[in-house]
């Protein structure tokens, strides 16, 4: 018997781990490029729907004065969630119950609910600006939804000049009948204020409504990967270990989530150049 462990008995041991994790990462890499593309079909088949239910969500919490993160994180932190409800509930309960969607849409897209909420964020913004200079053009009978879209989260910072802009009773007859050169500076100075208001408003949803969405697809592709791989980890029968499958579902969800997201973009991108 040979005291010692030969060499080629090391070699093997310190390439056993190697091979091993070696073989662990090409089965990792394979399962992702097989999932990913599935995940990334079916975000695109159901993204429509999705789309135009976040923008409505998103639409009616922004008029109602609450301009909260909606995140995937609000809603799986207790903590958040709870800030999220007592914040929106606070704010509602100081907002009228008047019902500024419809006439908003009506005035961007002729009452199509549908052509307005499957547009881009950057498109639907764009609408909004439409409208707002409809809602300029009569603001005597859009004081509502004046007040939602200059101020969504302070609706007393811009009242007095709203009340400029909308003067009621005899105040809209006196301007009428004596309107001078200083009133009218006061009237256009109010209007300016109240329009750069609105426009800096619709930036914000604008921006939180994009870094929203992204982060609403990344999550949905994760929870899609997820389910992908349990399917497929238990179809294929490779291990019989909870552990394994576990970590198995732990790893390739995430990554198989972000390759689909990149195979998204890289889509949207050949459809621009494209058009």
């Amino acid at each position: 018997m040979q005291p010692y462990i030969s060499l080629d008995t090391l070699k093997l041991i310190s390439e056993r781990p190697v091979n091993e994790i070696f073989n662990l990462f090409v089965v990792v890499a394979k399962a992702v490029f097989l999932i990913a593309p599935i995940t990334m079909v079916i975000i695109q088949l159901v993204k429509i729907p999705l789309l135009r239910f976040y923008h409505e969500k998103k639409l009616k919490a922004w008029l109602s004065g609450y301009s909260y993160p909606i995140l995937p994180t609000t809603y799986l932190s207790v903590p958040a969630f709870n800030k999220r409800r007592k914040d929106r509930y606070g704010v509602e309960s100081m907002r009228n119950k008047e019902e500024l969607l419809p006439t908003l849409i009506r005035l961007s897209t002729a009452g199509n609910t549908y052509a307005l909420f499957q547009l881009s964020i950057e498109q639907l913004c764009g609408q909004l600006l439409a409208a707002v200079q409809t809602v300029f053009n009569d603001p005597q009978n859009h004081r509502g939804l004046l007040i939602a879209l200059a101020s969504p989260q302070k609706e007393d910072s811009l009242n007095s000049d709203i009340d400029v802009l909308t003067p009621s009773g005899d105040s809209n007859k006196t301007s009428k009948n004596k309107k001078n050169k200083q009133q009218e500076q006061v009237y256009l100075a109010a209007r300016s204020r109240v329009h750069s208001a609105i426009q800096r408003n619709i930036d914000s949803l604008q921006i939180s409504g994009a870094i929203e969405w992204r982060a609403w697809l990344k999550f949905v592709s994760a929870l899609v990967s997820a389910v992908i791989a349990i399917i497929l980890i238990n179809v294929s029968g490779v291990s019989d270990q909870l552990f394994l499958k576990f970590m198995f579902v732990i790893v390739v969800a995430p990554v198989a989530g972000y390759v689909a997201s990149v195979l998204r973009d890289i889509i949207a991108v050949v459809e621009k150049l494209r058009n």
